[in-house]
């Protein structure tokens, strides 16, 4: 049997950033893309916190669960 494959966490924003053109982009919350070789949930965290900073916009981390895949409890 093989061991289960490591979590995968991402980034949501609300908004990227103010565009100049449009002001605030009313279309809702953008997930950030991320290699998954480091998509660890501390690495979520920092770039949550570096584009919140950057952006001025909330952001929050998700892990993402495959929906061909059976259900796992995230990791500890």
């Amino acid at each position: 049997m093989s061991a289960p494959e490591p979590d995968i966490w991402v980034v949501v924003c609300q908004n990227d950033k103010p565009h100049a053109r449009w002001g605030v982009d009313e279309d809702g919350p953008i997930v950030w893309e991320t290699y998954t070789r480091g998509a660890t949930r501390e690495a979520a965290m920092n770039r949550a916190g570096q584009m919140e900073r950057s952006s001025g916009s909330a952001c929050r981390i998700a892990r993402l669960v495959f929906e061909d895949q059976p259900q796992q409890e995230p990791a500890t």
